[in-house]
C-alpha cells in the first residue's frame, strides 16, 4: 500500500503526467452485482437505511462513511489508515472494507479510478452521490453544504487538481487543524480554520468566479496555490506549491492581516449595495 502523500506534485511530475495524454488513467467499471455479509444486495435497496444498519452492526466500518464527509476524493491508503489500529488491519476487516466499497460503487455512490504517478499505481474513490451520505448523519452543516460535498461531474481530466488538493488536505490534517475539502462547481477548495480565522485554498485555473463568491458572501479570504512556470503573473494571494511544503501552516499566508482585509470587504459590500439601491448615482461617479 502506498504511503499517504502530503507533498504537492512538482511541475516535472505534472508535465510527465500530461505527456502521457491521460492514458494512464482508468475508470473502473461499476460492478454488476454486490454482496455484503454473504448476501446479495438488490439495486432497489433503501440505501440510507441499509448503510445505517451496516454502521451499527460493524462500528469500525463507519469510518469509511466518515472520511467522505471531510473530502469527496479519497485515496485508498487514506481509507485504510483511517481504520487501522496500531498500523494494522485484520484480514476480516480488510475484506469487509472491500465489500463495502464495492457495494457503494454498485449503488452509484462512489466511482473508482486507477492512475499512475512516477510509475506508482494510485487508487482513488470519488463521492458522486452526496445525498445518501448526508442522510446517514444528524448534522446541520452537512445538510446545508450537501451540494458541494460530492463531485457528480467528475472526469479523469480533473485527477491532478484533486490529487494536489488531497495531498495538501492531508498535510493540514497532520497539523491538527480543522479542515474540509469541498467541490465548488468543479473547483477543489480546502476550507480550514487557523488561529480563529477561516481560510480557503482553491486549486486549478477556473477559480475566479468561485473565489469572488466565497470572499464576498462568506467573508473567507481565498488563497491560490500555483506553479510559477504555468502563469504569466502571480495570482492575487497566490501561494507557490513548493511553499506548501513548509510545515508551519501559518507561514503559507504570509502574515495576512485578516481583520484589515475583512473590514475592507465589508466597506466594498456596503458600497456595492448603495449603488444597487441608487443606480443613477453611479452614472455621475458617486
Amino acid at each position: 500500500m502506498n504511503k499517504i502523500k502530503i507533498t504537492p506534485l512538482t511541475m516535472d511530475e505534472i508535465n510527465q503526467f500530461n505527456q502521457s495524454e491521460y492514458l494512464s488513467i482508468r475508470k473502473i467499471k461499476t460492478p454488476k452485482n454486490a454482496k455484503f455479509g454473504g448476501i446479495e444486495v438488490p439495486k432497489t435497496v433503501e440505501k440510507a437505511t441499509f448503510f445505517k444498519q451496516i454502521g451499527i452492526n460493524h462500528e469500525r466500518l463507519s469510518a469509511v462513511f466518515d472520511i467522505f464527509t471531510y473530502t469527496p476524493f479519497v485515496k485508498e491508503e487514506q481509507l485504510y489508515a483511517s481504520i487501522m489500529t496500531e498500523g494494522r488491519i485484520s484480514n476480516e476487516l480488510h475484506n469487509q472494507i472491500n465489500s463495502l466499497l464495492r457495494l457503494m460503487r454498485y449503488l452509484n455512490i462512489l466511482v473508482k479510478y486507477e492512475y499512475q504517478i512516477n510509475s506508482e499505481k494510485n487508487i482513488a474513490y470519488i463521492l458522486v452521490d452526496s445525498d445518501t451520505l448526508v442522510s446517514l448523519y444528524n448534522d446541520e452543516e452537512l445538510r446545508k453544504t450537501r451540494d458541494i460535498i460530492g463531485i457528480p461531474e467528475f472526469n479523469r481530466r480533473m485527477i491532478m487538481e484533486w490529487e494536489n488538493a488531497s495531498r495538501v488536505l492531508n498535510k493540514v490534517g497532520e497539523a491538527q487543524i480543522p479542515v474540509r475539502l469541498r467541490n465548488l462547481k468543479g473547483t477543489p477548495t480546502i476550507f480550514l480554520e487557523h488561529q480563529d480565522h477561516p481560510y480557503a485554498l482553491m486549486f486549478g485555473s477556473d477559480y475566479l468566479q468561485q473565489s469572488a463568491f466565497v470572499e464576498s458572501q462568506y467573508g473567507i479570504p481565498v488563497f491560490i496555490p500555483y506553479y510559477p512556470e504555468q502563469v504569466n503573473e502571480q495570482p492575487l494571494r497566490g501561494i507557490k506549491f513548493q511553499d506548501l511544503n513548509d510545515e508551519n501552516v501559518q507561514s503559507w499566508f504570509g502574515g495576512f492581516q485578516f481583520d484589515h482585509w475583512n473590514e475592507n470587504r465589508k466597506k466594498r459590500l456596503a458600497e456595492k449595495e448603495r449603488k444597487q439601491k441608487h443606480p443613477f448615482l453611479s452614472k455621475f461617479g458617486f
